[in-house]
């Protein structure tokens, strides 16, 4: 669900926190090297996804410093945690993120301009029509891609559009309700023109 991380495939970027956590006991017990060296060696990026514990254990953060060298935020680059007011943005955990990456030379995955879920309620509460949502969401992305242009390796640009329920090919939200489903290509096209330099994922 967005979260998941090894190597660079959409979906990509996965072992578990708990299963990682084996992992790092048995190399340390063996005496072997660290996942992050093992998998520079092997030129593949390995991580995991940083969540609320990130924030509160520095014991947590000594250890993905040790063995990975990429992490993607698990909700605190999303649209409801960058805008939770209208015009008014909160970028102090992305640049503790951004701090951190650079200080243990860990690249960063941003995850992720457009979700049906994590909307603000200024945004999902609004009558906006189609043409209010589009400007919407190239604010939103243009703000927060320009905010990390040039330290984010990759977004994941729009996140779980297909419906996984009801049999539909996209999943009712906010963004196909009052855009329509071309609303995947805008959002792609903004990215790209926000950081052309960027990898651009679909993510499911």
């Amino acid at each position: 669900r967005g979260s998941n991380m090894v190597h660079r495939c959409p979906a990509t970027l996965g072992i578990l926190r708990a299963t990682t956590v084996v992992f790092v006991v048995s190399l340390s017990i063996h005496g072997q090297t660290s996942l992050r060296d093992l998998a520079r060696k092997n030129g593949i990026l390995y991580g995991c996804a940083v969540g609320s514990a990130f924030w509160s254990d520095q014991s947590y953060k000594s250890l993905i410093a040790r063995e990975c060298n990429v992490i993607v935020s698990e909700n605190d680059m999303k649209f409801n945690a960058i805008e939770p007011q209208r015009g008014q943005f909160n970028w102090q955990k992305v640049n503790d993120l951004l701090a951190f990456c650079q200080q243990n030379d860990i690249k960063l995955r941003g995850h992720t301009f457009v979700w049906h879920q994590a909307v603000p309620n200024w945004l999902a509460n609004g009558t906006f029509n189609r043409q209010e949502m589009l400007s919407i969401m190239k604010t939103h992305i243009d703000s927060l891609a320009g905010h990390c242009k040039g330290k984010i390796i990759e977004w994941d640009v729009v996140n779980e559009a297909i419906d996984d329920g009801n049999g539909n090919a996209l999943r009712s939200s906010v963004w196909k309700d009052r855009i329509g489903n071309d609303y995947i290509d805008s959002a792609f096209v903004y990215a790209r023109r926000a950081d052309p330099n960027a990898l651009l994922f679909y993510n499911d």
